[in-house]
């Protein structure tokens, strides 16, 4: 947690996390620093809310989840959601995603002659401007979801996607969407996209390239819906309109450190072979001149390890800890949080050496 909070930090200033373990399958983020000062106002707390950050994030991990590090890259993505609201991505990019109007005319026409069949019909005007507002309200609701997930990609690059990937299929069919989160299909259909354009994954290690190329052929399928609203606003989110998107989450998240295709390579090369021998890489670089590796280094080097080498990882385990493929996953997530760990203690001893005040009394 101290390494993600400062992480958090390096992106969003002046904001603190508080994490919450709940036992439901869900991660979420909320900043609750706006909704505290707002209530406080005018009471005898309202001086104590000026003490808040002014971003005050509460982040939930699911309980069952707690010690699935390499799953929790899915992080990038509720940071996501910090930065799309931080940057107003919304305000530049909803007005370039239109909603054909002739579309939502047809379901409102057929709306009307639906209920005129029944007696007693709303007026089409009035049914058009329903129908309008609920696609709105979809395709705004979609679109800051992709927008997340695109950020997290720029944030954690491949951890993103690999966490997603595992994460969506184990509790939603990946057809299935609501009113404010769109299919896994299209979020699988971004992130692939988004992938190709800035890594070479025709050219990662042959485990990776068979584990995107099966997404990337699920990604392409047609999305069967099950209503009208999102009928239209599958339509509405093109292939254009994920350009637009992926588009806009790089410009905003241009001012902060973002893990590149060129890091992944050097991550792949240095960090995932210590893992293999059971050294946690929290730092990189020779001895005494190294520097502290990043959560986003870290993560992909274990994802890297668990997709491409997990079978050498686990035989070449303690017997006690190879018994099955999950204690042997246990393993390696300790190995990266002991390696988050070290990278944060390598940290705050650099930061301890620079203090101008240190052996001051």
């Amino acid at each position: 947690m101290p390494t993600l909070r400062r992480y958090t930090r390096s992106i969003l200033p002046n904001s603190e996390i508080v994490v919450s373990s709940k036992p439901e399958l869900n991660y979420s983020i909320q900043d609750i620093a706006g909704p505290l000062r707002e209530l406080f106002a005018g009471t005898s707390l309202e001086a104590s809310c000026k003490l808040l950050p002014e971003l005050l994030f509460m982040l939930n991990i699911p309980s069952a989840e707690s010690g699935q590090i390499l799953i929790h890259g899915v992080l990038a993505h509720e940071l996501g959601h910090a930065l799309y609201n931080r940057k107003e991505i919304a305000k530049d990019l909803l007005p370039k995603i239109r909603i054909d109007e002739e579309l939502v005319r047809n379901v409102a026409k057929a709306m009307f002659e639906n209920q005129q069949k029944q007696g007693n019909p709303t007026p089409e005007l009035r049914l058009r401007k329903q129908v309008t507002q609920e696609i709105t309200g979809r395709v705004n609701g979609w679109v800051k979801e992709l927008c997340s997930d695109a950020i997290g990609i720029h944030l954690f690059g491949p951890a993103l996607f690999f966490a997603e990937t595992h994460l969506l299929i184990s509790f939603r069919p990946i057809d299935k969407s609501t009113a404010t989160h769109p299919p896994s299909r299209l979020r699988v259909r971004l992130m692939i996209r988004m992938l190709k354009r800035l890594y070479p994954v025709d050219k990662w290690h042959a485990e990776l390239q068979a584990f995107s190329k099966a997404w990337d052929d699920v990604s392409a399928g047609q999305i069967p819906w099950s209503n009208s609203y999102d009928q239209i606003a599958l339509e509405t989110i093109s292939d254009a309109a994920l350009d637009l998107i992926s588009e806009a989450t790089a410009a905003a998240t241009s001012s902060v450190q973002c893990y590149s295709s060129d890091r992944f390579s050097r991550d792949v090369s240095e960090l995932a072979p210590l893992f293999l021998n059971y050294i946690p890489p929290g730092e990189a670089g020779t001895d005494g001149r190294g520097t502290p590796t990043s959560i986003a280094s870290v993560i992909n080097a274990g994802w890297h390890v668990y997709l491409c080498d997990f079978d050498a990882f686990r035989k070449s385990l303690h017997s006690n800890d190879s018994d099955t493929r999950f204690a042997a996953a246990a393993k390696l997530h300790e190995l990266v949080l002991k390696a988050l760990e070290i990278s944060e203690i390598r940290t705050m001893w650099e930061e301890a050496k620079s203090d101008p005040k240190r052996g001051k009394s």
